[in-house]
C-alpha cells in the first residue's frame, strides 16, 4: 500500500532488501502507531551510511 500512495505521487516504490527487511518492518509499525513518518525518510539510506 505504501509503494502505491507514493507511486501515486511520482515517487519511485520502495525497494528492501532481504537483509533489512525485519528493520524496515519494524519501523512501518513503529510509523503508524505514532503517525510521524520522519524516521522512515531516513530508512532509504544505506545502513553503511550512518
Amino acid at each position: 500500500m505504501m509503494k502505491g500512495h507514493l507511486m501515486c505521487y511520482g515517487i519511485d516504490a520502495v525497494s528492501v532488501p532481504a537483509g533489512r527487511r525485519l528493520e524496515f518492518n519494524t519501523a512501518m509499525v513503529h510509523f503508524f502507531l505514532i503517525k510521524n513518518g520522519i524516521d522512515m525518510f531516513a530508512f532509504p539510506t544505506p545502513a553503511t551510511a550512518t
